[in-house]
């Protein structure tokens, strides 16, 4: 009697990564739904005061008062959800897509894997150290971290991009990524720039002038923002 064979077709690494990237969603999102209220203070209060104040045109002012405050991207990502008249909901919503936004930092893990050589399902293991990092406990709060870790994961990809192939739209690019950083994470986050020009001035491997050729724009741009700092700020009148 002729034995039956069954298909045994294997997931791709790629889908193995988006089975990944599902499983965390899951886990992560059954352990959000057990924190009821917000636990992280002044820090989920003030992301959920500015997204609501941009529901309801009083940005960027919180009971009344201004914010000093500079990363305004992350309420500005939260504010949609709270258009929710159910402030329970909005809440459940939000917590959501956190932990979809933080298990999506698999993608770019994988990809990041894959251009340093490692090939097929090592990529995927890569992708799932990614999300099992500790800092994926925050996914429960709503705070900029998890937005800002896969950002952080896409950013490096698209510098090691721009380090291995230098061109006018990857150091554009490179520039963007460091601006959305810091609008996301804050003013900490001048760290990736940071990094960034030792980083791409060793893997040139040649003369200055080449280097400073290759990375002229974002060269320029670090110089920009770095006087900006330090200008001095005018005070208003009292």
């Amino acid at each position: 009697m002729a034995h039956v064979k069954w298909p045994t077709a294997r997931p791709s690494p790629l889908q193995a990564t988006a089975l990944v990237a599902g499983a965390s969603l899951l886990v992560r999102f059954l352990i959000a739904w057990r924190v009821e209220t917000p636990i992280l203070f002044p820090d989920e209060y003030i992301h959920t005061a500015l997204a609501r104040s941009i529901v309801d045109g009083t940005f960027p002012h919180v009971r009344g008062g201004s914010v000093n405050f500079l990363s305004y991207l992350a309420p500005a990502l939260m504010a949609p959800w709270w258009l929710i008249s159910n402030v329970e909901v909005a809440y459940r919503v939000e917590q959501f897509v956190n932990c979809l936004v933080f298990s999506a930092a698999a993608f770019p893990a994988f990809l990041l894997a894959r251009r340093i050589g490692i090939a097929g399902y090592g990529a995927t293991v890569v992708a799932l150290l990614a999300v099992l990092v500790p800092d994926g406990v925050y996914t429960m709060n709503l705070i900029a971290e998890p937005y800002a870790y896969p950002a952080m994961l896409l950013a490096t990809l698209i510098a090691v991009d721009a380090i291995a192939r230098p061109s006018a739209w990857r150091q554009a690019a490179v520039i963007a990524a460091s601006g959305v950083l810091v609008l996301l994470a804050g003013a900490q986050m001048v760290v990736f720039g940071a990094a960034y020009v030792p980083a791409s001035f060793l893997a040139r491997r040649g003369s200055v002038r080449g280097y400073l050729r290759d990375q002229a724009l974002v060269l320029a741009a670090i110089v920009v923002g770095a006087v900006t700092a330090a200008a001095p700020r005018q005070s208003r009148p009292s």
